[in-house]
């Protein structure tokens, strides 16, 4: 029986991709990192214990079905029960899909584990309302939202499910800033939360951000038929075009503190100090810096200025688009990398 399993729980756009790159194939002989076919349990976790899987994103953007979900879920059970079965005196998990569990969905979890464990604890990451907001519009766009702002945003709906099963003394929430962070480093703050012996490895930037008028080409090209996903494929050609618009507008990007504002809530933040001792309550204070979103009137005003450099973008790779707008200029290079082999890893 294990002596703990760590759920890291992210959330998203709290560096978790640069934490599960660190921590892949980690296994010191007391702390291990569960081989679930991919550094990122997300999709596994979720495929196995989220009772709704018609509300995961990931799925339909990979084209995941119900069949593809049962067999899926079938295989990460068998290989949960062979790491939890394994030598090694404690196991970590990371999924930052688990921030999104309902209660449900984390009880189910963690009654598939509490057998095979003495003690679960929670990992997590709070990320200040500006930062986190202005992080998560980038991501809604990146992955085909064609609205940018989401309605709200509350730590307790990140935070609450693990609180109300496992009970806050064992949910850890650290403050997402380096000036809070173990030598100033995410990944010796993991190491040292999760008490592994090995010497971490240097931070690594996992995803740039993007500027306005990239964020702007996009959210406009998520609005037409020629941004469908649902395969592997189409989301690697996404992914490839997205990157070309990062490259050709680089810059970066932040919501005014007027939108934050409208977007968090009082009694929410109130709800994060008090259960975890970290304090936002003032982040939306602070004032507009020039570059700031101040509304969605900015993306239209942004996508005029730079419409008719995405079209010659795309004439550069030799495709005759004639008067063409930038969303079907994107679909055009889209498709052109849908149908490019793809590149030996």
């Amino acid at each position: 029986m294990k002596d703990v399993v760590w759920l890291h729980i992210g959330p998203h756009k709290t560096g978790s991709s640069a934490i599960q790159k660190a921590l892949q194939d980690y296994d010191d002989g007391t702390t291990r990192v569960a081989r679930l076919g991919r550094p990122n349990h997300s999709i596994a976790l979720t495929a196995a214990f989220k009772i709704d899987l018609t509300q995961s994103l990931i799925f339909t953007r990979m084209g995941i079905d119900a069949e593809a979900a049962g067999k899926l879920r079938a295989e990460t059970l068998n290989r949960l029960v062979e790491e939890l079965a394994g030598p090694a005196a404690r196991l970590v998990l990371s999924a930052e899909a688990v921030s999104n569990f309902t209660a449900a969905d984390f009880e189910a979890l963690t009654s598939f584990l509490m057998p095979f464990t003495r003690d679960i604890r929670v990992l997590a990451y709070a990320r200040a309302p500006i930062d986190m907001l202005s992080s998560l519009v980038q991501q809604r766009i990146r992955s085909g939202r064609t609205e940018a702002l989401p309605d709200d945003y509350l730590y307790r709906s990140r935070f609450g499910s693990a609180v109300q099963v496992l009970g806050a003394e064992k949910v850890q929430v650290g403050r997402f800033d380096p000036a809070s962070f173990v030598g100033r480093s995410l990944i010796r703050d993991v190491y040292n939360r999760l008490q592994l012996t090995a010497s971490p490895p240097e931070d690594q930037l996992v995803h740039a951000g993007l500027s306005r008028a990239a964020l702007a080409v996009l959210l406009d090209w998520n609005a037409s038929e020629g941004a469908a996903q649902g395969s592997p494929e189409r989301v690697r050609a996404r992914n490839r075009v997205i990157n070309l618009l990062g490259a050709t507008f680089p810059g970066r990007f932040r919501l005014s503190p007027d939108i934050v504002r409208g977007l968090v809530q009082k009694p929410d933040l109130e709800w994060l100090f008090q259960t975890f001792g970290i304090d936002f309550r003032d982040n939306c204070q602070s004032e507009t810096r020039d570059g700031d979103l101040r509304s969605l009137d900015d993306f239209k005003a942004d996508l005029r200025e730079v419409e008719s450099k995405v079209v010659e973008l795309a004439q550069g790779y030799g495709l005759d688009l004639g008067d063409a707008s930038a969303a079907s200029a994107l679909t055009a290079l889209y498709r052109m990398f849908q149908a490019q082999p793809r590149a030996p890893r």
